[in-house]
């Protein structure tokens, strides 16, 4: 699996070619807007926020093997927008 983004819904087909070499998370960590950057069992997971059009490209220069995006609940965008209100 050479890269597994996990960005803030839809879930592509696994690609099930077999293994491919692991892409270091400073390579996402670059991109604008991209926090949270983890190697996690042979693919990466981090958070984005504003358009996906950077972070599909970087990924499409890569072999992906699954890709998962994910929306935060009503309540973790709540939490969230207090939180950042409360620290100014």
């Amino acid at each position: 699996m050479l890269a597994t983004p996990q960005a803030p819904g839809s879930r592509g087909p696994a690609d099930t070619a077999g293994p491919a070499d692991p892409v270091e998370p400073g390579v996402f960590a670059g991109l604008e807007g991209v926090t949270n950057v983890q190697a996690v069992d042979g693919g990466l997971t981090f958070e984005t926020t504003g358009g996906l059009d950077a972070v599909v490209k970087l990924a499409a220069r890569h072999r992906v093997t699954d890709l998962e995006v994910t929306h935060p609940s009503l309540e973790e965008l709540f939490l969230r927008y207090y939180a950042h209100g409360a620290d100014g």
